[in-house]
């Protein structure tokens, strides 16, 4: 299997652009996270918090995100993983991890934390947002401007 296939610059571009606008429905989310079909999701996405945040502690920063998503969707924002039934267990593939929360941070930014993933925007890929159905995710204001200038200078190439 091919881990990087060579894409166009232009298709690549609206690839991303589209993932960005599949992050902002409610339905492409609900989709991807089956337990939270009947749900009625009250918050608008996608959520961008100020830079700041960065430097809570760990304890702080989840109490942020549960007053953020809610009771509902804190459930699915939080990585969980659980031991994988059957013979995989002894091939190498012991646990089943939960896709979770997805944080875009800006590139001189820094963050670490267990239980989300954490991403810059120079590592953003198509497959972090968007692999079947849209992530929920979080975005730092550094990151969207930083995106912007990405989205845009790309654009002014055509």
């Amino acid at each position: 299997i091919k881990t990087a296939l060579k894409i166009n610059k232009k298709e690549k571009e609206l690839g991303i652009r589209s993932a960005l606008a599949m992050v902002a429905s409610v339905d492409k989310i609900k989709e991807k996270y089956s337990s939270l079909t009947n749900l009625d999701i009250k918050i608008k996405l996608p959520v961008v918090l100020d830079s700041k945040i960065l430097q809570l502690k760990t304890k702080e920063f989840f109490q942020s995100i549960e007053k953020i998503f809610g009771a509902e969707l804190i459930n699915v924002a939080l990585q969980s993983r659980e031991t994988r039934a059957g013979v995989g267990k002894m091939r190498g593939r012991r646990y089943k991890k939960s896709q979770g929360l997805l944080f875009i941070i800006g590139n001189r930014e820094e963050f670490r934390i267990n239980g989300i993933e954490v991403i810059n925007v120079n590592q953003l890929k198509i497959r972090d947002i968007a692999s079947n159905g849209a992530r929920l995710t979080m975005f730092t204001e550094e990151a969207v401007k930083e995106l912007e200038k990405r989205l845009n200078s790309q654009g002014e190439k055509k």
